[in-house]
């Protein structure tokens, strides 16, 4: 009896060994080369959501015209990740929104994966973490890229950014932006005042235009009349 204990550590043990001696160097660099292709990034887009905040991704923007009331084509932000392959998987996480999301190869479109932030109203942080899913390796943590996301920026609409390309004017923002509003609305009025300022004495300096006119045509009616005039006289000489 101690004999078959003994023979079945040592084929679990051996087992083990073999499991460890498959995850070798030339599979990690596999996996490492597949992580280190994995990117994410960010982009603007569109999406319809219901009353509830819900968004729905399967429903064409293009046909909300047709739909109930209860739809809206929103502003999203729409998080990319590229090149998820069948030998790795990856996590997607955001504390702040207890977002955690497993992906494999099967739930990306030829290997990528699309996430509709919920809303534009704060700016995040996701982090990707990347794993192996090869069956000798499995669940080795291989990387991890993160990718923030923006925020609509409010003070875009404000009247001092109309046509403005200052930082604080972005339409979308990745970091917080501190500016004393106040102030920006107060340099506006004085910028539009002196501007204002400015306009008037360069129409003040500007000749006027209908007095040239008139000046010209009273001077062109005196050299007629001096004209018509000498012309009579030699006409009473003969």
């Amino acid at each position: 009896m101690k004999g078959k204990f003994v023979v079945c550590l040592l084929a679990i043990f051996s087992f083990v060994l073999v499991a460890k001696a498959d995850c070798d160097g030339k599979t990690l660099i596999e996996l490492d080369t597949a992580a280190a292709n994995v990117s994410a990034n960010y982009e603007m887009g569109k999406a319809v959501m219901d009353n509830n905040g819900t968004l729905h991704p399967e429903i064409n923007i293009d046909d909300v015209h047709g739909l109930d009331n209860g739809y809206v084509v929103i502003d999203v932000v729409k998080l990319n990740i590229l090149n998820i392959t069948d030998n790795i998987y990856a996590t997607l996480e955001n504390t702040d929104d207890n977002v955690l999301q497993t992906i494999h190869a099967s739930d990306t479109n030829n290997g990528v994966y699309v996430y509709n932030v919920p809303d534009i109203d704060k700016i995040r942080t996701y982090n990707v973490k990347l794993y192996s899913n090869n069956s000798s390796c499995m669940d080795k943590e291989l990387r991890t890229t993160s990718v923030v996301t923006p925020m609509y920026n409010q003070l875009s609409d404000r009247i001092y950014c109309l046509n403005s390309s200052e930082y604080y004017c972005q339409r979308y923002v990745t970091t917080t932006i501190n500016v004393d509003e106040a102030k920006l609305m107060e340099d506006y009025l004085a910028s539009n005042e002196e501007e204002s300022t400015n306009n008037t004495k360069e129409n003040d300096n500007k000749p006027n235009i209908w007095f040239i006119i008139g000046a010209f045509g009273v001077i062109i009616a005196l050299i007629t009349a001096i004209f018509v005039v000498i012309m009579k006289n030699k006409t009473v000489k003969f």
